[in-house]
């Protein structure tokens, strides 16, 4: 059975831990260790989640407000490849929450986070051009409310 709950301090160790290559790729690119991307998220200042199946963590998710951008994340580990069905269908179900409250939501991806990129057009994100970061490149995306096209 799947479960979305509070994320406890543990599940960021766990998670770390067993994170999906393209996700430890994508944190390496942007100079950010594993466990502390997780650390952070859990003192999200908006809203984060654990997503687990029969005990293991699926992934990590959240809401954060950097002051000029209200940004999604998730962090997943292997196990989310198993159920890729319900990572669809859950994905769109909190967007559109999410953009009943905030009209516009927007990240980055690593460029080769092709697995993400693949998620995302699906979710119905927009993308923008590439942007450079470090030696990386990044695809800017977003989601806006409807109403608001």
């Amino acid at each position: 059975m799947i479960e979305i709950r509070k994320p406890e301090k543990k599940d960021c160790y766990e998670l770390a831990s067993n994170m999906r290559e393209q996700d430890k790729n994508e944190l390496e690119a942007l100079g950010v260790k594993p466990l502390d991307a997780l650390l952070e998220g859990l003192n999200s200042n908006i809203e984060c989640h654990t997503v687990l199946k029969d005990g293991k963590i699926l992934a990590m998710f959240g809401l954060n407000d950097v002051g000029h951008a209200i940004v999604p994340w998730m962090l997943g580990s292997y196990e989310i490849e198993k159920n890729k069905k319900f990572v669809c269908h859950w994905g769109k179900v909190v967007i559109r929450r999410w953009l009943e409250k905030y009209s516009y939501l927007s990240n980055v991806v690593h460029s080769e986070n092709s697995v993400s990129i693949r998620w995302l057009k699906y979710l119905g994100a927009t993308f923008e051009k590439e942007i450079h970061f470090d030696k990386h490149l990044f695809i800017p995306f977003h989601f806006l409310k409807e109403s608001d096209v």
